[in-house]
């Protein structure tokens, strides 16, 4: 009989068993190789449909012919004359050499030129240009990007067709008077169209552009290039001649008005002398008098200045400052009385050191120096009365001055006002008089050009027809379409991995779990699945990349764990369907048919799995902890392996209660006691909390995490509640990888590949 098992628990000896003998070099490059080639042929087939579809349009499109022509701005003209011309020529500075050419371009695709040309040779009545018109058969160019276009449009004629059949009269007009307005827009739609077609740019850094024209009639081309060079050529000599033309109209006008404008401003400049009454020198006596009461202003403010500071002294020398003042140290009253006050200063010290300073004689003597100084304060007032009545006379002769000088100034701002007046009249007479003259000139210049103009523009090389088709290029069309399948595919292998969560990997199972991993599993191809699934796959292909797979995990778990008399070993996931169940059969039955006494339990009462894939039924774990079937009744035997089996039998409504009974635990040490491996396949952790009771059983325990689907969230949660049961995880192992995955640590099979792959049940 086995022991507590929860005082047997295996010990890991061997962590990350299977990463050690992977190499890190060279690691991405193959993994996003191995990426791509597990989406080989979604791949190909979005990059084959793409080229089919280019190839599909390509040959479809109408061929469109280009003609070209290209024009000289010319920087010289034929000198008649050295006259400047109305409208400059083009300024042969190089610097200014780029915006001349866009403005040259810009005015060979403007408006007025192609309507020229459009009216010239009557595009408005050509169906390639109005679209309005109704092409002959084989004339409609096929343009891929319009589909959607033309069929919005079928679509809205054939809607507004059905209205107008269904509307009363007063609709039936509106829309009449609807095509009417659009009728008068043919013309702007054929520029439209014309300007779509015309392609100019400067050629190199020379003078010259080119123009380009694309029409499905190569004849046409060239004609409508031509026309286009033409009409530009025209144009800029209508411009000059036109412009001289207006030049001179309007410097006749001007000529006559200015004339007219001389005489006047003349007449009014003599008529202001007279009334102003100005002199010619503009200096007279006024002048003079201003200039000498302007010195007297300036003495009398000294004199102020000086009464000021008098009185500021006398102030200070009132209010017990020093006695810095002139008036207040001459005055002989004020002197006796500072003699008189040192002296009684003195016998106060004297009688103070004598007597103390309260004896009725300090008191009387000081009695006697408040009295001294009440006589020097009347005193100096009247010195500072004095002082301030003088500064009161000089002010007021400040004052009187600056009123007089005030009234001198309005005088003289009179006069030099009408002085500046006659000025500004005799300016004005002459600029007009110059401005005459230069007017007269410019029209007599001018008038000698009229019939001296010429074209700012010259026609190099006129078009011709082309030989061969400019559009479409059909193989760099296809090698672009080859390029941009190719990108479109790869973006979809790329967004296809971003949105998988799972574990790709050994290391990220490693990183995101922080346990060992004890193996990887791959996915078994549905042909084989037909056949009995992947358990019977194991037995049919000993030697497949699955077998080798099972055989690496029953290896690693007998290295990573010390060797007991019997081991228990719990399988479980931590989602439904993440083939934990097919994994735990084929470990049970490589470990059967290595000659070891295996028995595994379905320990899924919920959904038991265990006898659809060794096929028989019968009573099962249920029946027992219910007790109504003993050990012997419940356990089966699998023909093809040799392995002892228990299903999980009746369902019952409360399995986790059934699994916590010591029956429970009691069947797991007599089986102990019996065979060399227990294997329970228990339900997932997330799902029901059937698996962590069942971990306190089990020795060690498998975790079981799907390849690219299981998100290492719920793989961390369901690993966190298993080690919160107390449950001896020794590793982690991924199932339904990819073949390419599973070789790349080291297995091989050129069996593999047959059929499509098969998501594994649990």
């Amino acid at each position: 009989m086995i022991g507590d098992n929860e005082g047997m628990m295996a010990r890991p000896v061997h962590p990350g068993a299977l990463s050690a003998g992977v190499s890190e070099g060279g690691s991405d490059a193959r993994e996003l190789f191995d990426t791509f080639f597990q989406h080989k042929w979604l791949f190909a087939l979005v990059s084959l449909a793409g080229v089919v579809l280019a190839a599909a349009i390509v040959f479809l499109m109408t061929p469109l012919y280009t003609a070209q022509t290209t024009i000289l701005v010319t920087t010289r003209h034929a000198q008649v004359v050295d006259l400047e011309p109305v409208l400059s020529n083009p300024s042969p500075n190089p610097f200014l050499l780029q915006s001349q050419l866009e403005s040259e371009i810009e005015m060979i695709r403007s408006y007025p030129i192609v309507i020229d040309v459009v009216n010239a040779l009557k595009l408005t009545e050509d169906p390639e240009f109005n679209p309005l018109l109704t092409p002959p058969d084989g004339e409609r160019p096929f343009d891929p990007l319009a589909l959607p276009f033309q069929l919005f449009g079928w679509l809205k004629s054939t809607a507004e067709g059905f209205v107008l059949r269904r509307s009363n009269e007063e609709e039936n007009q509106r829309l009449l008077e609807v095509a009417e307005n659009q009728e008068k827009g043919v013309e702007a739609m054929v520029v439209a169209n014309v300007l779509d077609r015309l392609d100019v740019a400067p050629r190199g850094r020379s003078m010259a552009i080119t123009l380009s024209f694309t029409s499905l009639d190569p004849v046409k081309a060239a004609t409508i290039v031509d026309a286009l060079a033409q009409t530009y050529v025209r144009s800029t000599l209508d411009a000059k001649t036109q412009a001289t033309r207006d030049a001179i109209r309007w410097l006749s006008d001007r000529v006559t008005e200015l004339r007219i404008g001389v005489a006047q401003l003349n007449e009014q400049v003599e008529r202001y002398r007279q009334e102003a009454g100005l002199e010619d020198d503009g200096l007279n006596i006024h002048a003079q008098t201003v200039a000498k009461i302007n010195e007297q202003l300036v003495e009398a403010q000294i004199d102020a200045s000086v009464a000021r500071e008098r009185v500021q002294q006398v102030a200070q020398a009132g209010s017990g400052g020093p006695a810095v003042s002139g008036d207040v140290l001459g005055s002989p009253l004020v002197q006796n009385l500072r003699i008189q006050e040192t002296a009684l200063m003195r016998r106060e010290q004297e009688l103070t050191e004598q007597y103390g300073p309260k004896h009725p004689s300090v008191l009387t003597n000081r009695a006697e120096i408040q009295s001294l100084r009440r006589q020097m304060g009347v005193e100096i007032a009247k010195i500072r009365q004095a002082r301030e009545n003088e500064l009161m006379v000089a002010d007021a002769r400040v004052a009187m001055l600056k009123t007089e000088i005030a009234r001198l100034d309005q005088e003289s701002q009179r006069r030099q006002l009408a002085q500046v007046r006659l000025k500004e009249l005799k300016v004005e007479a002459d600029a007009k008089y110059r401005l005459y003259e230069g007017f007269l000139r410019r029209h007599h210049e001018i008038s000698q050009q009229v019939d001296i103009q010429q074209p700012d523009a010259a026609i190099l090389s006129p078009a011709k027809p082309p030989l061969k088709p400019s559009s479409p290029r059909k193989a760099l069309f296809l090698s672009a379409s080859l390029l941009l399948s190719m990108i479109v595919a790869a973006s979809m292998v790329v967004l296809i991995e971003l949105l998988k969560k799972g574990f790709k990997n050994v290391e990220d199972v490693e990183r995101g779990l922080q346990v060992p991993m004890l193996g990887i599993v791959p996915r078994v191809g549905r042909l084989q699945a037909r056949r009995g699934g992947p358990e019977d796959y194991l037995l049919q292909h000993p030697s497949s990349l699955y077998s080798e797979a099972i055989r690496n995990l029953r290896t690693t778990l007998r290295l990573m764990t010390t060797p007991l008399a019997t081991q228990t070993v719990l399988f479980t996931s931590a989602l439904r369907n993440e083939g934990k169940s097919a994994i735990a059969i084929s470990y049970a039955r490589m470990a059967a048919r290595a000659g070891q006494r295996v028995v595994i339990i379905d320990c899924d009462l919920r959904r038991p799995r265990i006898h659809k894939a060794l096929g028989q039924r019968g009573p099962g774990l249920a029946d027992h902890l219910e007790g109504e079937a003993t050990i012997e009744e419940i356990i089966r035997v699998d023909g093809k392996s040799g392995l002892s089996f228990i299903t999980g039998g009746t369902r019952s409504d409360s399995p986790a209660e059934l699994l916590e009974r010591p029956a429970m635990r009691q069947l797991v040490n007599e089986l102990g006691a019996h065979f060399d491996l227990v294997v329970l396949d228990s339900p997932p952790v997330l799902s029901v909390a059937d698996a962590r009771l069942l971990a306190r059983l089990a020795q060690d325990t498998v975790y079981v995490v799907e390849w690219h689907r299981t998100s290492q969230k719920e793989a961390r949660l369901g690993y966190n509640l298993l080690r919160q049961s107390g449950a001896e995880i020794v590793g982690v192992v991924l199932s339904k990888a990819s073949p390419n995955v599973t070789a790349k640590y080291g297995y091989q099979d050129n069996r593999w590949g047959g059929g499509r792959p098969l998501l594994l049940r649990a």
